[in-house]
């Protein structure tokens, strides 16, 4: 008899063992599973929170040529920014990093006396957003500051 309660006892204890040992692994999943969640949402955070300040407000760096900063927005304004997030703003208004780089751009190929229709055309390869209603042709029709009216007057 005393030896089917210690053999009864045994496997009590072991059972208590085994079920000591499981709830020692259900405590380390449900760590485990906090750990990964707070690293989840941590890194979503941050991310949300980039994302945002990376398409906030910035400046431009102007030219020292005021012509130059002139015809910048007077071709910037046949531009939609292309952003996603600024709702098509016109490119010319938006202050976002995007339009930012974009106008940019613009300055640097004007700085270099580069053509109209040549900026033009790099910054639809490059970024695209030419405004609904302009085409192509339109904008060779573009006086710019520095470029004389018919009557030889500047803009």
């Amino acid at each position: 008899m005393r030896m089917r309660e210690t053999r009864k006892t045994s496997k009590f204890f072991s059972i208590i063992n085994e079920l000591r040992s499981l709830m020692n692994l259900k405590v380390l999943l449900i760590g485990s599973s906090l750990l990964i969640a707070v690293i989840i949402g941590f890194t979503s955070w941050s991310t949300y929170i980039v994302n945002r300040l990376d398409n906030s407000t910035f400046i431009d760096i102007p030219s020292n040529d005021s012509i130059v900063e002139a015809n910048v927005f007077e071709i910037a304004s046949y531009f939609g920014c292309t952003c996603g997030e600024c709702n098509e703003k016109s490119l010319d208004q938006c202050r976002c990093r995007y339009a930012t780089e974009e106008r940019e751009l613009i300055r640097d190929f004007l700085e270099k006396s580069v053509e109209i229709e040549v900026i033009i055309q790099e910054v639809i390869n490059r970024y695209g957003g030419l405004k609904q209603g302009i085409s192509l042709d339109k904008t060779s029709e573009i006086q710019l500051n520095n470029t004389p009216h018919q009557d030889g007057s500047f803009k």
